[in-house]
């Protein structure tokens, strides 16, 4: 979470890869915010990648970040992170983390009045 230089900020808005997330790396860069919601945490790679480009908001001491998965429970072919593995990534990032585990549609309905709302939302 520190300042790009301009060259970093070229480099993750137009050579940056996966490419598909190029837009998401504009908003991280040129846009401060204070809680994020992502839906599919994965592997956690987009989970660092956020940590270096989110810029925060004036007064917020860390990223709420609210991260919803299957982790462990996954059946999709993909790598997923464990629940236990995600905790220790999201606070070596810094964040101030609420993983939810379970698919999306039974997930989020069971804690949506508890998130409140999301700066930035990711759905993957």
């Amino acid at each position: 979470m520190s300042r790009l230089s301009w060259l970093q900020k070229i480099y993750w808005t137009r050579f940056a890869k996966p490419v598909e997330e190029r837009v998401l790396y504009q908003q991280l860069i040129s846009r401060p915010i204070g809680s994020l919601l992502e839906i599919g945490v994965g592997d956690g790679q987009r989970m660092r990648r956020i940590a270096r480009l989110v810029q925060l908001k004036t007064g917020a001491e860390s990223l709420r970040y609210i991260g919803t998965d299957e982790f462990e429970s996954a059946a999709d072919g993909r790598q997923h992170l464990s629940l236990k593995h995600a905790h220790r990534l999201a606070s070596q990032m810094g964040f101030k983390a609420s993983l939810i585990p379970g698919d999306v549609v039974s997930a989020l309905p069971r804690v949506a009045h508890k998130l409140g709302m999301s700066d930035l939302i990711i759905v993957d």
